[in-house]
């Protein structure tokens, strides 16, 4: 899935730029503006559902991740620390060790910074809210 504004614009600008001789479809003979046309309905049907995708991802964007982060992200930071993900922890009603702790930490923060970004916030919640790593651990089964 597409979690990048920039991924939405590239697939749009390349369908945008299909050249109907380089692309054309395969089967019966069709004179030029047969091909063409059957080229532009391809074309706006791909962008159309670029577009769709990219609504759906602001909406959910808007809706869902942005309130959840900032539900994490006490302190207005712009991350999540880890004193913010037990406090949070807490708040839903299990409490994590230390190491619960730590290894939750660790599954969420992607680039080792010691915190969590909205990026990486994204990656996690998109991904199902399921661990990078394959195993399920303890503040990963709560979601947001």
């Amino acid at each position: 899935m597409c979690t990048n504004y920039d991924e939405f614009f590239y697939i749009e600008d390349y369908y945008q730029d299909l050249n109907p001789n380089t692309h054309m479809f395969t089967g019966e003979e069709e004179d030029e503006d047969e091909k063409f046309t059957r080229e532009q309905q391809l074309t706006t049907s791909i962008l159309n559902a670029v577009n769709w995708s990219k609504r759906q991802y602001d909406k959910v964007m808007t809706q869902d991740v942005l309130p959840a982060f900032n539900k994490f992200d006490k302190d207005g930071s712009g991350e999540i620390d880890r004193e913010e993900l037990g406090e949070l922890s807490a708040e839903l009603g299990h409490t994590l060790s230390p190491e619960q702790l730590n290894d939750a930490l660790i599954d969420l923060d992607i680039n080792g910074d010691g915190v969590v970004d909205l990026e990486e916030f994204k990656r996690w919640y998109f991904s199902g809210m399921k661990p990078f790593d394959g195993t399920k651990r303890s503040m990963l089964k709560f979601g947001a």
